[in-house]
C-alpha cells in the first residue's frame, strides 16, 4: 500500500540497488539447517537532519515486542519523544495486547509519559509516531499496534509483500489538515493529546515469511519491488536492513530511515520439519520397541475384558490323588502286620509290602510249665489226637505279592493257629 506522497517519489528515486546472489554470504552467517527466529534492525539518519529522530527496539528476550517510533518536532525534541516511545512500547505484554481495554489504557498513559519527557527538555510541544508488534506463545501470532504513519509490512513465502497497516494522516481519517500542513501528514501522534483510540491488528507468522516494521522515511522512498528483491537477498537479517535504508537515501530520500525485521526461518529448508523430525523420531522408538519385543519373544499385551463377560475359571493344577477302595485290612492275629498299598490315580500300583512282627510265645508267662513239659504233653496225647481226626503237617505259606493273597495268607494261619490251641487245651486238662 502506497500513499499519494510515497508513488510521487518514486519517479525521481536513483536506479535500483543491484540484487546480490541470494545465497551469497548466507552460509557464513547462518547455516541453512538451522531454522527458528532471526532479527534484523538499522536506523540512517537523514541527509537533512542534524541528529537522528527514529528509534527502534529489538527483544533482549523471549517474547519480548518489537518496534519503530519517529520523533516529530525536529532536532533533539524529536529525539527524546522517539526514545520516550520505545521505552513504552517494552512494557507491552502478550495479556495486554489480548485485551483492548487494556491497550487503549496503555496508550493513555503514553501520549501522557512522551508529554512528560519532553517537557523536562523544552518549553514547546512534541509528540512520536509508532508501529509496534507483539508476539504470542510460540511467536507465530503478532499483535500490531500503531500511531501516525509509521507501517508494518508482511513478506510471504510466495513474495508477496502485504501492508498490515493504514496511516493515521488527515486523507484516511477524513479530517482537514491545519494551515500549511498536507492531506499525508500524520493526524495521529503520541506526547500531544491527539490519539484517542488504539489501532490493532492480528498477522500469523509462518515459516519462510518476513515481518518488518519501517518509519515512513523507508517505506515513502523504497517502492514494493525493491524492497522485496533486498529482502529476498542473501546476508544476514541486519545487512539487509542495513541495505534498505541506504537504498531510501539514495533514492532520494531525505528523512531519517528505520527498519526492524522478523524473519522465521524453516529447520533444514523443509516447512513444518520439526513436525516431520518428531514423526520420524517417534517412527524409530516404534520400530526399536518391535524388534525387542521380536527378539525376546514375547507376545502382544492381553485385550482386556470387559466388565460384562463372564470370567473364566482359572485352572488348578491337579496332582496325583491316593485312592483306597475297600475296608482297610484287619491285623491278623499271628502277627503280621499288613500295610495297605494305595493306588494311584493314574492306575499304576507299587510294590505290596508285609513286616512281619515277632508275635511273644503263648506259653510264656504261664507257671509250673516248663517248656520241655509242654512238648511232654503233646506227644503223650498225640494217640488221642490221632483217633479222632487227621492232622497233616502244616503247609508253608507262600510269599505273597498283593493285598488279597496277603489276607488269605492271613486267614490261612489264624486258622491254623485256632486249631492247635484246643489240643494244647485238651492235653492239659486230662494231665491236670
Amino acid at each position: 500500500m502506497m500513499t499519494p506522497r510515497s508513488q510521487a517519489a518514486v519517479p525521481a528515486m536513483a536506479p535500483l540497488l543491484a540484487t546480490p546472489d541470494a545465497g551469497a554470504g548466507r552460509d557464513a552467517v547462518r547455516p541453512r539447517w538451522r531454522g527458528g527466529f532471526e532479527f534484523g534492525a538499522a536506523s540512517r539518519r537523514g541527509p537533512q537532519h542534524a541528529e537522528n529522530e527514529d528509534s527502534h527496539l529489538l527483544p533482549n528476550a523471549a517474547y519480548e515486542p518489537v518496534g519503530v517510533a519517529d520523533g516529530v518536532g525536529g532536532g533533539a525534541l524529536g529525539k527524546v519523544a522517539s526514545r520516550a516511545m520505545t521505552g513504552r512500547i517494552g512494557l507491552l505484554t502478550a495479556a495486554i495486547a489480548a485485551d483492548s481495554v487494556l491497550m487503549h489504557q496503555w496508550l493513555l498513559a503514553s501520549d501522557d509519559a512522551v508529554a512528560a519527557e519532553i517537557a523536562r527538555g523544552a518549553d514547546r510541544a512534541g509528540a512520536s509516531t509508532f508501529v509496534a508488534a507483539i508476539p504470542a506463545a510460540g511467536r507465530r501470532q503478532w499483535t500490531l499496534t500503531w500511531a501516525g504513519d509509521c507501517r508494518a509490512y508482511l513478506l510471504t513465502a510466495d513474495d508477496d509483500l502485504r501492508c498490515l497497516t493504514v496511516d493515521d494522516t488527515y486523507r484516511n481519517l477524513a479530517e482537514t489538515p491545519p494551515g500549511g500542513g498536507s492531506q499525508d501528514d500524520p493526524a495521529r501522534m503520541v506526547g500531544n493529546g491527539a490519539v484517542d483510540r488504539v489501532n490493532l491488528a492480528q498477522v500469523a507468522l509462518s515459516e519462510g515469511e518476513i515481518l518488518f516494521l519501517c518509519s515512513d522515511g523507508m517505506h515513502r522512498f523504497v517502492p514494493p519491488t525493491q524492497l522485496t528483491a533486498v529482502l529476498r537477498a542473501g546476508g544476514a537479517l541486519d545487512e539487509r536492513c542495513r541495505r534498505l535504508t541506504t537504498a531510501a537515501h539514495m533514492n532520494g530520500g531525505g528523512d531519517d530511515a528505520t527498519v526492524v525485521a522478523v524473519q522465521r526461518h524453516a529447520w533444514f529448508g523443509l516447512k513444518h520439519a520439526p513436525l516431520l523430525l518428531a514423526v520420524v523420531i517417534l517412527g524409530l522408538c516404534l520400530a526399536a520397541l518391535a524388534w525387542q519385543r521380536f527378539a525376546r519373544g514375547e507376545e502382544a499385551a492381553p485385550v482386556p475384558v470387559p466388565a460384562s463377560a463372564p470370567q473364566e475359571a482359572v485352572p488348578t493344577p491337579r496332582t496325583p490323588s491316593f485312592s483306597n477302595t475297600g475296608p482297610p485290612p484287619a491285623l491278623p492275629s499271628d502277627g503280621l502286620r499288613l500295610v495297605p498299598t494305595p493306588t494311584l490315580a493314574s492306575g499304576l500300583r507299587p510294590l505290596d509290602l508285609a513286616a512281619p512282627v515277632k508275635k511273644p510265645p503263648a506259653d510264656k508267662g504261664r507257671p509250673g510249665k516248663p517248656h520241655g513239659a509242654h512238648a511232654h504233653d503233646e506227644g503223650r496225647h498225640g494217640g488221642r489226637e490221632g483217633a479222632g481226626r487227621t492232622t497233616g503237617p502244616t503247609q508253608p505259606v507262600p510269599a505273597l505279592s498283593g493285598v488279597n493273597d496277603a489276607r488269605s495268607a492271613a486267614i490261612k494261619t489264624d486258622a491254623a493257629v485256632t486249631q492247635r490251641r484246643p489240643e494244647s487245651n485238651e492235653g492239659k486238662g486230662e494231665s491236670q
